[in-house]
């Protein structure tokens, strides 16, 4: 199979910007839950994309390949960082909110395959062990709580909720849980923060 094959952009049309996008300002997002696949993404800039494939994490010599083929070179594709490709899973809003790690496509670009795989184990071995204390489902809950709390006031609710949101980020591996409790328990979580950061952003800006 041609390395291109699994771009999932490769049948969609491209679409025209209005500006050159920045070589410089090329990336790569790695994105994993909890099966064994990776989805990897790669874009121009904070606007359009050019590579979205989805493989096991486990398909070393396959997902090398494409980390060598999105840092040499772009198939001129051009996709809107919004397109779903006809896929709600992959839909950006979803993928926002999953476990994901973020590089510059530049000349010190060197993550590997066995780097990705490595990556979802130790995630795995994470959730384990958090999962085996109940202390922190309780923590989980507890924070869940304080914030879904809301008053009049929604930037005021951001900026006290802020040093617990950080906190909470720091559980992002949660989403690679195999226990569908801890799982949906920091999906809520995750809600809770984007609705206070988005109801602080639409009244200061």
């Amino acid at each position: 199979m041609n390395i291109t094959d699994y771009n999932l952009a490769k049948d969609f049309p491209n679409e025209i910007p209005n500006y050159d996008p920045d070589p410089s300002n090329r990336a790569m997002y790695y994105i994993l839950d909890n099966s064994e696949n990776v989805i990897i993404m790669a874009e121009h800039d904070n606007n359009y994309h050019y590579w979205v494939s989805r493989t096991s994490v486990f398909y070393l010599d396959t997902n090398d390949a494409i980390l060598r083929h999105i840092t040499e070179c772009t198939d001129g594709k051009m996709l809107g960082k919004w397109d779903d490709f006809g896929r709600p899973e992959l839909s950006w809003g979803v993928l926002y909110r999953k476990y994901k790690r973020f590089f510059r496509l530049n000349n010190e670009f060197n993550l590997t395959a066995a780097d990705i795989k490595a990556d979802y184990c130790a995630v795995k071995d994470k959730c384990r062990a958090l999962e085996a204390d109940r202390d922190y489902y309780d923590l989980l809950k507890d924070s869940l709580k304080t914030l879904s709390l809301r008053t009049k006031d929604p930037v005021n609710d951001y900026y006290n909720a802020k040093k617990l949101i950080k906190e909470m980020e720091s559980y992002d591996y949660l989403i690679c849980a195999d226990n569908d409790e801890y799982r949906n328990l920091y999906s809520q979580i995750q809600e809770q923060c984007g609705d206070l950061y988005g109801s602080a952003m639409s009244i200061m800006r």
